[in-house]
């Protein structure tokens, strides 16, 4: 299958599968209140085999017995179904985040009625009984919809324990950090389901920001994708070579004249720092929603992929129903579907963006929330909006080379915690922004 392809039905059902797999990793896993999952998800949500894997935990919770892979592995074996010892080694091969559960659940709860209308079509087709039909999907209605209702005080429970195991150290919030330490200090870092908008004016920076944050996200063993809809993947690797070699940027543009040959065996040496740092770039230079949800979800088939970062939003077409419409509606509904796509693949999603010019009409250039281009439906899907500023690009003579270095990223929207700014260095000849070390500070 081509990397461009839509999902096929197959490809769906091994999603399932494998997300089938982590629920049932996780009860497995004997570190966790299983309970709360338990309560959550019936036989049904599971195909197979892993049904009655599902069946074994559940007899052995309810019977206040240990919930691993020894308990579950005797149960199957007294009910003669030893041979799902295999497909229990499946689900536990993995190295998978309690927190994550929910999301499974939802995953798993969605498959169900997905199955559950297929059913129903099929036996449509075979009986022509519309009224049994109907009244079929309406039992399959209430059903998925008694799903997702909880006791508020249960979930308060669930959410206590988790933040008991959370700061007892024995599970984690699933929060990248970006790798920019007065950054992170704002906003901790992106968490899964989070869609973040980072935006600034031509030349401010803002590519090379993201770059940054997924190369140093990367570099922490975190699973990042990158799509580059601008630049093609030969000019981004320019890029990252010159960041990880401090080579300037433009010597790739003649290097026959301008790169010796020790200083190509000393960028080879610089450019290993990324050989086992899982950044994986996607070239893509005619985006549509489609694609990219696409590329995402055949990727986490395989990997445990942290975040995606898209370059850039204005180069993403528009949904086929809205080409016809104002730009104004296009962006509106675009955003509205990256807002879904980022809920739907867990992962955290950063969209680079271009502001409008209002910022050069101000005597303070920052950007502000209304700056977002074309439509205020961004400020509102966004749970983070970043913008990056350099002052120098307003300045000329020396204020301007004074401040050539100092870049500051503006946090304007936070959804679940505070704003500021963060001063970073831009090494603009390198195509690198790193923080000031503790004996420079930017000039005011």
């Amino acid at each position: 299958m081509s990397q461009n392809q839509l999902p096929t039905k197959t490809m769906t059902q091994d999603i399932n599968i494998s997300i089938e797999r982590k629920l049932l990793g996780i009860v497995l896993s004997d570190i966790t209140d299983i309970g709360p999952i338990l309560r959550s998800v019936d036989r049904d949500c599971f195909t197979e085999g892993r049904a009655e894997i599902y069946d074994a935990c559940k007899l052995n919770h309810d019977a206040s017995r240990p919930v691993n892979i020894v308990t579950v592995g005797k149960t199957l074996i007294e009910r003669k179904r030893g041979e799902l010892a295999v497909e229990m080694t499946h689900c536990t091969d993995g190295v998978y985040n309690a927190h994550n559960w929910k999301a499974y659940v939802g995953d798993l709860h969605e498959a169900k009625m997905q199955r559950g209308l297929e059913d129903i079509k099929r036996d449509l087709m075979k009986d022509f009984d519309i009224e049994r039909a109907f009244n079929r999907l309406k039992a399959l209605q209430a059903q998925n919809t008694e799903a997702a209702v909880f006791v508020a005080h249960d979930m308060l429970v669930d959410f206590m324990k988790e933040l008991d195991a959370q700061v007892s150290g024995r599970t984690s919030l699933e929060v990248t950090p970006t790798g920019l330490r007065p950054l992170d200090k704002i906003i901790t870092g992106f968490a899964a389901g989070e869609l973040i908008y980072l935006g600034g004016r031509p030349a401010m920076g803002k590519t090379l920001v993201a770059m940054q944050i997924a190369m140093n996200q990367a570099q922490a063993n975190h699973i990042v994708m990158f799509f580059t809809i601008e630049m093609s993947g030969q000019q981004l690797m320019a890029r990252m070579t010159s960041n990880l070699s401090e080579t300037n940027g433009a010597a790739f543009l003649d290097p026959y004249n301008r790169i010796s040959q020790q200083q190509v065996t000393e960028i080879s040496v610089a450019v290993d720092q990324m050989r086992e740092a899982p950044l994986l770039i996607v070239d893509l230079p005619e985006a549509t929603l489609s694609r990219i949800e696409a590329e995402i979800m055949r990727v986490k088939s395989k990997f445990d992929v942290r975040g995606v970062y898209i370059d850039y939003m204005q180069l993403v077409q528009a949904l086929p129903e809205d080409k016809s419409k104002p730009k104004t509606e296009q962006v509106t509904n675009l955003s509205k579907a990256f807002k879904a796509m980022t809920r739907r693949t867990k992962v955290f999603t950063v969209v680079v963006c271009s502001l409008s010019r209002n910022t050069e009409q101000r005597g303070d250039k920052r950007p502000m929330l209304s700056d977002l281009r074309e439509s205020g439906q961004l400020e509102f899907d966004a749970d983070k909006v970043i913008f990056v500023h350099r002052e120098a690009e307003y300045m000329s003579g020396t204020g301007r080379q004074e401040k050539a270095h100092q870049m500051e990223i503006i946090v304007r929207k936070n959804r679940n915690g505070q704003q500021g700014t963060a001063h970073v260095k831009a090494m603009l000849q390198f195509t690198k922004v790193t923080e000031y070390p503790p004996n420079e500070r930017p000039c005011q």
